[in-house]
């Protein structure tokens, strides 16, 4: 019967519907493959994903750096720090910071240090990668990812410590470091060592990277 069947393009099967050893896979075998390839997609997303933080990470920093190199030829040429542009800057009472902060936001990005671009020192306004809008008042107390600019007055410091900034020091950094974040934030420059010892609230817990100088 199973060779008249053949003949007619019909395949033998066993009573419960499953092809026997040797004619294809079972439906247990099927799982298992199904499964594997599940788990293999999952652990290949979850190293993408890790790549393109770290590669947002090492953009920030980059980026960071040649705004540092951008403001430093502007003092050069104007003997001043530059006052942060209209977009989201915010002027802090005297006795907590005193001076101005610009952020780096997806409504007011495109003005985001435009002095350096206007002056030629930087080919485009720089924004964050995620570039999220987030803080209050345009300071960066809250989660978001951006870049910040603060441009520190003279003689104030973080309320109740005691590192007090002379005029002419400048803070410039990114707010949210993804794949680095882990362990203590990444202090480097003049001021920044005084920063983290005695202002932990102010900034430890809002920014990943921070360039600190003075002119």
């Amino acid at each position: 019967m199973s060779d008249q069947l053949k003949n007619i393009g019909f395949t033998h099967t066993s009573k419960f519907g499953v092809v026997p050893k040797g004619g294809g896979f079972t439906l247990i075998e099927l799982l298992v493959v199904i499964s594997i390839i599940g788990l293999l997609a999952s652990v290949v997303m979850t190293s993408l994903n890790t790549a393109r933080a770290k590669a947002r990470d090492s953009r920030r920093i980059s980026e960071i750096k040649q705004i540092q190199k951008a403001l430093e030829l502007y003092i050069d040429a104007h003997g001043t720090l530059p006052a942060p542009s209209i977009y989201g800057r915010s002027n802090v009472s005297p006795g907590f910071w005193d001076g101005w902060w610009d952020l780096s936001t997806n409504t007011a990005g495109a003005g985001f240090l435009s002095f350096l671009v206007a002056d030629g020192f930087l080919p485009k306004s720089p924004v964050d990668p995620q570039n999220t809008p987030a803080g209050h008042n345009g300071v960066p107390y809250s989660s978001g990812a951006r870049y910040f600019y603060y441009n520190v007055s003279a003689g104030y410091g973080y309320q109740g410590g005691s590192c007090i900034l002379n005029s002419g020091t400048y803070l410039i950094g990114a707010t949210d470091m993804e794949a680095f974040s882990s362990g203590p934030p990444y202090p480097n420059g003049s001021g920044c060592d005084c920063l983290w010892k005695n202002s932990p609230n102010m900034f430890q817990n809002y920014f990943d990277y921070v360039i600190c100088g003075q002119y």
